[in-house]
This record gives C-alpha cells, structure tokens and sequence, in this order.
C-alpha cells in the first residue's frame, strides 16, 4: 500500500509540472498608447510592464523609427504579433529574452518561439554567425549565461545544453560573459565559427547572496559571522544524515558522531562550543529549514540549496529566545526558468565497521587468567585452567568443550550494504517554477546472525522516503507566492534487546564460554562451561527480546506570498507564511520464543573423538511470533509569520528595514496544553557606497514559562562593518586586493532548562519515597509537591561579542576570514543544590544561578587558480576553530578543597585521581612517606596504581580528585580539503580532525577479567608483573586481578584510564569523471558523471581501541562505519 502511494504522489506532482510549463510570459497583459514614438522606447515600455528583455542591432531593425501603438489589456503574445506585423520585423522569444530581426516573408504575421535546443538565428539577414558551447570550470555546460557583443544590445542566452548560437558583424567581435558567481569573460571571436569556453567561479562573488534571520543580504554587506557549507560539500559524504558530513566543513561548526547504528548515527551538533551548563540539549543550535523550526535528521541531501551557520549575536539575536546556541538555516531548492529537467542520482555503498578491539583468543585468554589467579591468591601455582585446557585451545581439536570464540569477529559482518537514490525534475517560465524530487535511502546493519531465523530480523534496517514540490508562482509583476511541501516516511527494524546491551555482552563474552551453534542450534548452555558463561551469550542477548519495527511520517509544508508595494513608495513590500507541521510515529515490539539446546558430554565415550562430540539436550522448544505491544507518538505545529520590508537605494546610501511578527503553537499529542511562543523582530541596515555597513537587530520574545511581567523578553544586537580597501589611500595591488573589517555586540536569550513548563507555577501532588529520616537517610514513602514554582524566574541571556576581518590576496586567489569572539552567559537556569533531607533537587524550579563564559577564535583560508594552458584548476581550504569555556559560578555544594568544584572549570570538566604510574617493587610499597589509600584492602603490592595526595593529608582518598583530561565535546576542531579539477576528472581530499577532548573508558572497554569471567583484550598481554618489569616489556595496565571493581583502588576514576580522544582522520576522498558533452549528447543526455566516494576511510589516534568520538563509556556502543559509495548523477 505504501509502495503503491509513490507512484501516484510522483504522477500528481508531474502533473503541476506540465500545468507550470504551460504558463508562459505570452499570457502577460500590456496597455500601451504611443503616438509619434521611437521603436526602441515601445520595447522599453514593453520591458517595464512585464519580465522579458528585448535584444535587437539596431540599425538592422531601424530602432530609432517612430511609430504609434495602441494596446489596452492585450496578451503580450498578441502584442508582440502586430508589432511584427505592422513594422516587418520577426520576434522570437527565448525564456525571458525577446530576440528582435528583420521580417523573413516565410514567417509573415507569426511569434516564433525560439528553439533553445538548436539557438540558430537563421531567419537574419547577418554577415555570419558564431556557435559556442559555455562550461564551469568542470566541464559541466552552463545554462542562462549571457551572450552579449560588445558595445552593443545585441546578445543571448545559453541554453539548457549551454550552447548558444549568435550573428555577429564580422571578426573584431568581442563578446561578453556574464553568468552569476563567476567571473565575467571577455572573448576576441576573430576567424573562429564556434568557440568553447569555461568560466572560472569567482573567488570574491561580492553579488552573491546569504541567508540570514528571516530574509538575505549581499555577502559584501554582511556584518555578522556566518558560515556556510556547499551542497557539493554534503553530497561528496556518503552518508545517511546531513549532520554527519559537516564536522571540520566550516568553522565554528563542531559536531560529534558517537556511533554508527543505521537510523541512529546522527551527530550532535554545536556551534562555537558550550556556553551552558543547564545539559540536555540547552546548548544545541536553533535548526530552521525553510524558514522553521524542524529536524536535520531526515531531510534529504539532494534538495539543499544552501546551508548557513549564523554564529554570532548580530546574525541570531533575531531569534532571540531561541538564538542563543547559534543557528543553522537550510534552504530547499527552487525551480530554474527553463525546460524540464531531470536528475538522477544513484549511490550503492559498503559500510565497513572500523576500530573494533582486540580481544584475546582462548589461549592467551587462559593464560592470563591464570596469571590474574596467581596475583589474587599471591601464589604463583595457582590457576584456574590446567596445561589440558590450554593444549585444547591451542589445538583446536575440541570445538565445542574447548571453544575459541572472536566475538566480534563472530557477531558482525564486515560489510553492510547501503543505497541512496534521488530523481528530482526542475523547471518553469518567468511566472511558475517548479522543482519535484523523490529520494530513498536504506541502510543495513551489520549483525551476521540477525537474519537467523524466518520469522523476524534483529539486524538492524533503515529506510528513509523523501518526497519533496516546491513551487514558485508570480501572478503579476508585485504578486508572487509559493508553495513548500515535503513528506518524510521512515520504516526501521531493531533487536527489542538495547544496543548497548548487545554490545556490552560482545564486550564482556569471553572465548571459551559457548560455541554458540552446533548443527544449527543455538547453544543455551554447555556442559563444563557454566562456571564461564556470563549472564548471556551475545547471540542469545540479540535474539531472545525480540525484535520493533517502526513506522513514521512526517509532513511539512509552507504557504506564504510577497506583494510590491513600489506604487506607495519604492522598495516597499509585506509578506507573510504560514506553515503546517505533522509527525507520526508507530512502535510494534514482536517476540519469537527461540529454540535453545543444552550440550552434554556422551557419558558413554571411550576415545578422545568420542568425548568431543556433544549430546545436544532441548532447553527451550521454539514458538511463534507473538505480539508484545504497541507505542504512537504524533504532535502537530502550526507556524505564522507576517512580514514588512523595506529596501531603498538613495544615490550611494543604501537602507534595509524589516518588522516581522512570528507565532507559533504545538501540540505534543498527550495531555498537555500546547506550547506557544511569540515573536518580534526588527532589522534595520545601512551601508553607505557599499564601504561602510551597520546593522541593528532587535528580538522580542514571549515565553510562557515565566510570570506575568517577566514573559517577554528584549534581545537586541548592533553590528558595524567597513571595508578598507575602498578607501583611497589602501594601496591597490594584486598582492593584498581587499580588507574588510566587521563587529558585532548582542544579547540573546534562552528559556528552557530539559521538558519543563511554567516555571512560575507549582505543580500537582506526586507519591513516592519522598522523606529522608534518621542518620541513615532512610526514605520513607509519602506525598509531596512534585514542583515549588519560582514566580522569580526569568530569562538566560547570552552577551556576545564578535570581532572580524575578510581578507583576500593574490588577484583574490587567496581569501583569508578570521573571528575572535566571546560570550557571558548569566542568568542560567539551573536547579538548587537542595539538602536530600529538604527533598529530591527537582522539587524547586529553576532558579537563575549560574554564570559561564565562552571565549575562542576560528579562522578559514581558501586557495583557487587556474592554469589556463592546461585547464587545471586547483583548490584548497582549510579552517580550524579553538574554543573554551569555564564556569564562573554554578550552585553546588560546599566542597573541602577547592579543586573539587566546578566552578572555574570547563563544562563537563571530568574529576578523579592524579595517577602517577605504578607501584614496581616492594621498597616502594613499603616506604613509610607513602601515602595509604582508603581503598587498599589488605594492602598495596607491586603492581597496583601510584596515585597523587593532592591535598597532602598522606591519604589517598575522593578528596585528592582533581581536573583529568578533558570534556568529551572537543575543544578544537579543524578541517583542510585539497582538490583539482582537469577537463572532466576531480579529484578531493578532505581531512579532518579534533583536539583537547578526552573519552573515559571503564567497566569492559578498559578492565580485564570483570567478574572473574568476562573477557580481556590484547592490551592485557601489556599488564604489569614482576617478570615484565624486569625485562623492561611495556606496561600499560596494572598487575591483572580476577575481580576488578570500582571500589577497588586500581579501578577508581583516575587520570589512568582516561583516553586522549584526539585524532586525525582522512574523513573523504572523491574521485569522479564528467563525461564531455560531444560523447553525452549521442544518448541524449545533458550531463553524465560518475564518481567514487569515500568516508572515514582513516583514522589516526592515540586511542588503541574505539573509535574516538564514542561517549564515556564502557565502549558498548555501535561501532562507527568506514563507507565506500559509487555513484553516477545523470542530467537528462
């Protein structure tokens, strides 16, 4: 049925399409009364009244003729037909371009339309005509690039195949290149009957146009700090979320993935760092797409037109309360003028999982363990596997008694399929364009048994369809309005079992504890192994829940209109959107009752081949698949905004205004009253000769978590930029061509701590073990308010500053952009650090207590030439942003030494002990100046963690705790792209990387032996014992131990176990190959390429095991995917 939508959704939306196609510029009214009046200046009045453009050589149609005309309300079609008619001349319209000769009889009293696939003016009486073929610096044809002679009007436009076809005078033509965002050519045709050119992408594109809060500007006008990551960027990542091809593409930009579970990667994002303390996701961004809130996660790649990151408080304080984490604006694609076209693009990918750990096989397993029982009983006969045990392992002659199992080798694929397609159609005329698209992805997990049985699958499986139409209408010249709607359906399929369950039992399962199969039965137990066996074998842990499916769909769409309002006073225009928004989610868990088989030694055995062979015995009969329950989510939002605008140019001064109103409203879908929120917003902006620039931004918001007479709040931000090398005494040359200086100061604010409402309000009463009594604590069940309100409470407010500078050199080959920049974050909502015999910490609301700065600097370099002899075109960018953060004041409880608060440190700064190596000989144990720990027991011996008495007490205990290694969010992150680009071939490398972030590794990621049974890694064979520390062998764990607790000494938090998460990785190479449009044009195809993609291909860290950007953990997660995509993209 799902299927069968598609199809339909596909057809009807083909079917605007065709109705967009059919609305030409011929249908536009004119009125015209002239009498006595150059021929020229009705094509100019003409021109005035609707979009199109005449171009004409003069003297060859005698322009300066005059001539009288009456229309009054008459197509333009019919307009362009008289004219024809009465003054001999043949009109042909291209697009909005209304080519203008001399009256061929064979076309007498008809509007030729012209034929852009053949451009040939044929029909003109001209000395010859001149063909050419117009390319980007890749090869790929350019469509709507301007043709023009030099000097005169007489010109065209490329077409859709980036051909055009023009009559010239004779071989002193010069014609002109216009084409937007590159720079403009200037080509001596001499003798030549055709040319080819390709033009180079302009490095200063001062004309190109960003998106900012509610509405664009000018690049050069721009003041704040905004960033942006190409759509060429994002698609060169095979990747299945947008979020996880922007670490290291932009700076101020930080993202970290923390594993790579299809329909569960998506990174997290943060835009200059963490300023905020509150936890949650008070320090995410504000992710607006189209103009409103709503998810990255699901949108497809293919329908990005652009992506920008607005950092800084002049860029976001229109925002206001929802601006104070930066915000990042998406968006969609628009249809072109022009034919239909299509675009096809396939990718097929191999998903790889990448720094898996290394665990030990059986014999080294029983070794150790030997070792480990040898340290515990301080005996060194000891042992739990007798020298029998060990040959078996090493032999291999008794797979299932004597089992040697590489669990990870054992549970996961090497490699998962995953595919992504998209077909997308655009197109239109002056008065309705279109752009259609239809995407699919699907990935695949990487679990090898997950498909064991018939019945269901606990390997995991994402599908993601993406159908998208926007369309644009103009009705008149002052009216036009649009049209955004977008459809996200997601069907997924998971283990019932946690992810982090299963892996924690691959972690923790050790290789001899179960052969897991045998003749295709799934071992529960075996006999002799018992004693071995953690609490569940990682095949059994992924199986026996079950499996969920989920099913969402998302639907988003806008509606909004823009009207001119030039006939009260130019520039003037009011617009308005309205937009809709509705989620759908269904979880359906199903559970199988699995057969599972018992193995038992044959009693009866008399030989050594007979004793291995098993007895398997039922443990469990197998059932159906039965249904355990069902969950649904669904909420639903409603958006508005209307809008005022104003923009002038008086002579060389050069306003901008904007007053805008925003509301809001959403529904979760359970039993609460809905959230709104209101908005005001203000811009003004000034620039005087495109030199010096200022802006002022203002945000009103209205929140409902505050008491009357705190609900609103006023952020407002002022920016100033100047751009020096306009001045007169800035010297002009090639070396250093442009200086520009920007600044900016804000306020914005925040009103969210986690999911709670009303802050002002107390809440309903709640039961539970809610009284601490006694000495002891002990709770004692009882009713309490679940919430005192705080009718106090009011707005976090971010205070911003941000200084900057863009800089280019080298005729602008070079550009150079650098921020420095700082933000105090004061008022933050925090919860009271309450005694627990006054009530558990939520039972107040949020109070305005904290306090945090945020300080660093970014900067991004970009190289691009040409070498015009071969058409090598070269490239390379870089950037790399530096941040840190500190709490200056958070409520906590009073701390006997001063480095056990957080106040003055980073957020999320992780405390424990100081190691300072190991204990190796006995003379150091007993040395009388040691200082004892509270958790040694009956002793230290060698071999166990020296730590540091940081406090000088002479013990070692959680008051020695200080500042270890750094937050898990990195402090640094940075990123360089090499590339270049010949005829049709490209090649790119990007690189990227992170510093000053540190992941915790404990429980079964770090200590062997947990329990006395669960596994080690071959970084066991690197424990310390007496044996290797005589021989100068490398130590990296302390002396082995059967039994490894946190409570016990070498196991407590300590600087030990902390992992530098720092690393390098070659993030994504690309090679790819753009066919030339001579060998295309045979299979009627516009444009061909083909391309090879890489993701996460290396990685380079001081982590021996895990991937980097993991949690704190004990590294029970999914682990990250290398991927290798092919792709093609086809123009048709």
């Amino acid at each position: 049925m799902k299927k069968s939508l598609l199809p339909l959704i596909f057809l009807f939306c083909m079917q605007l399409s065709v109705f967009a196609v059919s609305q030409t510029l011929l249908d536009k009214k004119v009125t015209l009364q002239l009498q006595n009046t150059e021929l020229k200046r009705v094509f100019e009045m003409i021109e005035k009244q609707t979009s199109v453009r005449f171009v004409y050589v003069a003297e060859k149609i005698k322009a300066s003729r005059k001539v009288t005309v009456s229309f009054i309300d008459k197509p333009l079609n019919d307009v362009l037909a008289r004219i024809s008619k009465d003054f001999d001349l043949n009109c042909e319209v291209n697009g909005e371009i209304v080519l203008v000769k001399e009256r061929d009889l064979s076309t007498a009293d008809k509007i030729v339309t012209f034929d852009a696939s053949q451009n040939k003016l044929e029909n003109a009486k001209v000395d010859r005509t001149i063909n050419g073929l117009i390319t980007d610096e890749k090869g790929v044809p350019l469509s709507g690039v301007s043709v023009q002679v030099k000097g005169t009007k007489t010109g065209t436009t490329t077409n859709n195949d980036g051909r055009f076809s023009l009559s010239i005078k004779d071989d002193n033509t010069v014609l002109v290149l216009v084409y937007t965002g590159y720079q403009t050519a200037e080509i001596s045709v001499g003798a030549q009957q055709s040319i080819q050119y390709f033009l180079t992408p302009s490095s200063s594109r001062l004309d190109d146009v960003v998106v900012v809060g509610y509405g664009t500007q000018k690049k050069v006008t721009v003041t704040g700090s905004i960033g942006s990551v190409s759509t060429t960027e994002i698609l060169r990542s095979p990747v299945a979320s947008v979020a996880n091809a922007l670490a290291g593409r932009s700076p101020g930009i930080i993202t970290v993935q923390r594993g790579g579970e299809p329909g569960r990667d998506i990174a997290d994002i943060f835009i200059r760092g963490v300023a905020t303390f509150a936890g949650g996701n008070s320090a995410r961004p504000l992710v607006l797409v189209d103009g409103v809130e709503r998810s990255l996660a699901g949108i497809d790649p293919y329908t990005i037109e652009s992506f920008n990151i607005l950092k800084d408080a002049s860029a976001t304080a229109v925002f206001g309360v929802r601006g104070a984490n930066g915000v990042i604006i998406i968006t969609t694609k628009t249809g072109q003028v022009g034919k239909p076209q299509f675009t096809f693009s396939s990718n097929l990918a191999w998903q790889n999982p990448i720094r898996l750990p290394k665990e030990l096989d059986a014999v080294d397993y029983a070794l150790l363990r030997n070792e480990a029982e040898a340290n515990d009983q301080n005996n060194p006969t000891a042992r739990r596997f007798s020298d029998y045990d060990i040959e078996r392992y090493r032999k291999g002659d008794d797979p299932y008694f004597h089992p040697n199992i590489r669990w990870m080798d054992y549970m996961l694929k090497d490699y998962a399929p995953q595919q992504q397609y998209n077909l997308n159609v655009s197109g239109g005329t002056a008065d309705t364009k279109y752009f259609v698209s239809l995407g699919y992805l699907n990935q695949d997990g990487i679990y090898k048994l997950g498909n064991l049985f018939r019945d269901f699958s606990a390997n995991p499986n994402f599908k993601r369809y993406n159908i998208r139409s926007n369309f644009d209408f103009n009705i008149s010249k002052d009216v036009s309005f649009f049209i955004k709607s977008s459809a996200e359906i997601q069907n997924s399929n998971y283990s019932n079992s946690a992810t982090s369950d299963i892996f924690s039992t691959i972690l923790s399962a050790n290789p001899i504890m179960s052969p897991v199969l045998y003749d295709g039965k799934l071992v529960r137990n075996v006999e002799g192994l018992t004693a071995w066996q953690i609490s569940n074998a990682p095949l059994y842990q992924m199986l026996f829940n079950g499996f969920n499916t989920n099913f969402s769909s998302r639907l988003n769409m806008n509606i909004g209109g823009k009207v001119k309002l030039d006939r009260i006073t130019k520039g003037l225009s009011v617009r308005t959107m309205v937009a809709y928004d509705s989620y759908y989610l269904q979880n359906v868990s199903r559970r199988k009752a699995i057969p599972l088989w018992d193995l038992r030694r044959n009693p009866g055995a008399t030989t050594f081949q007979d004793s291995i062979i098993p007895i398997p015995v039922v443990n469990a009969f197998e059932g159906p698949v039965s249904f355990l329950g069902e969950s649904f989510a669904k909420n639903r939002k409603l958006y508005a905004e209307a809008a005022i605008d104003y923009t002038r140019s008086f002579g060389v001064h050069n306003v901008t205004a904007l007053m805008l109103g925003t509301v809001e409203r959403f529904y979760d879908g359970g039993n609460q009253l809905p959230f709104n929120y209101m908005g005001l917003v203000t811009r003004l902006t000034y620039n005087y000769k495109n030199k010096y620039f200022t802006d002022v931004n203002i945000g009103y918001n209205g929140s409902e978590n505050f008491a009357v007479g705190k609900q609103f709040g006023f952020f407002p931000s002022l920016s100033a930029g100047y751009v020096v090398s306009q001045e007169s005494f800035f010297p002009k040359s090639d070396f250093f061509s442009y200086l520009k200086l920007r600044g900016s100061y804000g306020m914005v604010g925040n009103d969210k701590i986690g999911g709670n409402r009303f802050l002002f309000l107390p809440s309903s009463f709640t039961s539970g073990a809610s009284y601490f009594l006694g000495l002891a604590n002990t709770p004692m069940t009882g009713y309490r308010e679940a919430s005192i309100g705080n009718p106090g409470v009011t707005w976090e407010v971010a205070k911003k500053l941000n200084i900057g500078g863009d800089f280019r050199f080298f005729k602008d080959k070079l550009t150079v952009a650098a921020d420095v920049f700082s933000e105090k974050r004061e008022k933050i909502l925090w919860n009271l650090n309450v005694p627990i015999t006054f009530g558990p910490t939520n039972l107040i609301s949020p109070y305005n207590i904290g306090v945090a700065e945020n300080k660093g600097f970014e900067i991004e370099m970009g190289f691009r030439d040409v070498i015009k002899s071969s058409k090598l075109t070269y490239y390379a960018n870089a950037n790399f942003t530096y941040t840190r953060n500190r709490i200056v004041y958070m409520d906590e409880a009073p701390q006997p030494f001063a480095g056990l608060a957080m106040t003055g440190n980073r957020i999320g700064q992780p405390k424990g002990l100081i190691a300072e190596g190991i204990y190796n000989t006995w003379e150091e144990i007993n040395n009388p100046k040691r200082p004892k720990s509270v958790w040694e027991g009956a002793g230290l011996v060698p071999g166990d963690i020296r730590y540091k008495d940081v406090n000088g007490d002479g013990i070692i205990d959680d008051n020695d705790r200080s500042n270890i290694g750094n937050p898990n969010i990195p402090g640094i992150i940075y990123g360089a792209t090499v590339g270049a680009q010949w005829k049709g071939f490209e090649i790119s490398l990007f690189f990227q990387g992170a510093a000053q972030v540190s992941t915790y590794l404990t429980g079964e990621s770090a200590w062997p032996f947990i329990a006395g049974t669960k596994t080690a890694f071959e970084r066991a064979k690197e424990s310390w014992s007496a044996e290797r520390f005589a021989n100068g062998q490398k130590i990296t764990l302390p002396r082995l131990t059967a039994a490894p607790d946190a409570n016990r000494h070498n196991y407590r938090v300590s600087s030990f176990w902390m992992q530098d998460a720092s690393y390098l990785r070659l993030k994504n190479v690309e090679v790819a190959y753009t066919f030339a449009p001579k060998i295309i044009q045979k299979l009627s195809l516009k444009s061909l390429r083909v391309y090879m993609n890489g993701q996460n291909l290396v990685t380079w860290t001081k982590m021996e095991y895990f991937d980097p950007e993991i949690p704190s953990s004990n590294g029970a997660v999914y682990p990250m995917m290398r991927v290798f995509n092919f792709g093609v993209n086809v123009q048709f």
